[in-house]
């Protein structure tokens, strides 16, 4: 009787302590389901996996606009949900514009998207997300101060920067003395300008002369013009040599040239920026092929703009302008 009783009490122990560890774990389970209810996810695991994941529906909305994570700043991400769905909200900042992203947890679509202007206000885009090649040049065109009519395009394509969709627009306008290149990316999506430059090339003449270009002395002799660039090999050579040999490689302003400030004020001028906003990396009198000009470089508004300009006309001969760099200044 006794070993009955023995094995009776140890049954009833094994029992307790079976029932003691069965509610222990029944107890952590409850607290866990309650930890990952308040977390907002199931036992599948944390937010950052549900569904696509969040890097993936990161590279969703930065592929829809165009743009790679190395190129915009301020991003910010995380898991939520919307009328009981799954979403992941994206935002982030590229080219002076805010976007802002929802997309759906489960397949990657895109449930909501807007961008904001630097002021603030949304931007109305297209519904496909692309303004198309014909809006695409008409801003190109404004932004240059062109007509369609007096213009001739020599590319116009779709394509990708870096990442980024772009349109890249190259015209030309023509005149009895000079031809005018211009070259522009478009962003596909919002129109902005992201790069442009503009070139003025001078036609040459019959003579051999180009237009604009330093002519000789029409009182050198043969031999003067040939073998020396000093002045006063001839009488009319002398009178003559303000133009020539005496100011060859020198950067000595003339009475004729328009002088830096208003070489810096043309260059303001035309990028639209104000003498306040900009600071100049370079300001300075040059020669290029016989032409003496003035090489105008500043930064203003996060763009680096740099113009060649006509000592003498005020003319622009060329022009530059491409998003800045933090490191990327120019000294001389």
């Amino acid at each position: 009787m006794d070993n009955n009783n023995n094995d009776k009490v140890i049954m009833i122990s094994q029992k307790k302590l079976i029932i003691g560890v069965v509610s222990v774990i029944a107890v952590i389970a409850i607290i866990a389901a309650i930890a990952l209810s308040t977390m907002g996810v199931g036992a599948s695991g944390n937010t950052n996996n549900r569904g696509i994941g969040l890097e993936k529906s990161v590279a969703v909305a930065l592929a829809d606009a165009g743009y790679q994570q190395n190129q915009v700043t301020d991003l910010r991400s995380n898991f939520d949900k919307e009328d009981g769905v799954d979403v992941y909200e994206i935002e982030f900042t590229a080219g002076n514009y805010e976007y802002e992203y929802t997309v759906k947890a489960a397949d990657g679509s895109i449930l909501e998207s807007e961008i904001k202007t630097p002021d603030g206000k949304l931007l109305d885009l297209p519904e496909n997300g692309d303004i198309g090649l014909e809006k695409a040049k008409s801003i190109a065109l404004a932004h240059a101060e062109v007509k369609a009519g007096d213009v001739e395009f020599s590319k116009t394509k779709k394509d990708f920067d870096d990442g980024m969709a772009i349109y890249e627009l190259e015209f030309f306008k023509k005149t009895s003395s000079k031809i005018t290149e211009y070259d522009y990316e478009i962003h596909v999506a919002t129109g902005e300008v992201i790069k442009f430059s503009k070139e003025v090339k001078n036609i040459t003449t019959n003579q051999g002369n180009t237009t604009g270009t330093t002519q000789k002395p029409s009182g050198s002799t043969s031999s003067g013009s040939q073998n020396s660039g000093s002045t006063g090999s001839t009488s009319s050579g002398s009178q003559n040599s303000g133009s020539t040999g005496s100011n060859s490689g020198s950067n000595q302003p003339s009475s004729n040239y328009i002088g830096v400030d208003k070489a810096k004020s043309i260059a303001l001028k035309n990028a639209g920026v104000s003498s306040s906003a900009a600071t100049f990396t370079k300001a300075k009198l040059d020669r290029d092929d016989g032409v003496y000009e003035y090489e105008i470089e500043f930064i203003a508004n996060g763009m680096e703009y740099e113009y060649n300009i006509d000592a003498t006309t005020g003319d622009i001969l060329d022009w530059e302008c491409d998003q800045m760099d933090d490191d990327d200044w120019d000294d001389d």
